[in-house]
């Protein structure tokens, strides 16, 4: 019994450190992207940029986990891609679209297959199996029409 509230203790933090560790630089960049010049438009074409990175990576890393029926490989790169697209993307401070673009998006994509598809799955007990491509197609559609009616509207607002 103790070792199974122990258990719950470190999975519980575990969570609680590595989503605080993943909205730190993610729930920032809208804030450094107004910092370093970026109009309204150009913040919207940024940062939905993080939804079509999520759709894809969510589908892959879905179908690889599945597959190798190892989520904690899976996660691991997906972590090591975070934190490096984070260190390159606030490391450069002047107005760069492009390559904000692409390490902006890496950053919002790979927290959203991090925390959504290979570490929700940690806590399920073992030898339940399902398809977490099945299950991840439904979610990546739902947020791309969300994120580009978004962006549409921003940019909409921003030139009346």
């Amino acid at each position: 019994m103790k070792k199974d509230r122990r258990n719950v203790v470190l999975l519980c933090g575990f969570y609680f450190l590595s989503y605080l560790a993943f909205v730190l630089p993610y729930g920032y960049m809208p804030t450094f992207l107004e910092s370093v010049g970026y109009d309204v438009v150009e913040r919207g074409v940024i940062l939905s940029g993080t939804a079509v990175v999520a759709i894809v990576t969510q589908l892959f890393a879905g179908y690889l986990c599945d597959k190798y029926h190892s989520d904690k490989r899976f996660f691991n790169l997906s972590l090591i891609i975070f934190v490096l697209a984070a260190l390159v993307m606030y490391q450069v401070s002047e107005k760069s679209f492009y390559l904000h673009l692409i390490f902006m998006s890496l950053v919002g994509g790979m927290f959203r297959t991090t925390m959504k598809t290979v570490g929700n799955n940690w806590g399920k007990p073992p030898g339940k199996k399902e398809n977490r491509v099945k299950r991840g197609i439904p979610c990546s559609a739902a947020w791309t029409p969300a994120m580009t009616g978004t962006s549409y509207s921003h940019s909409r607002t921003a030139r009346n």
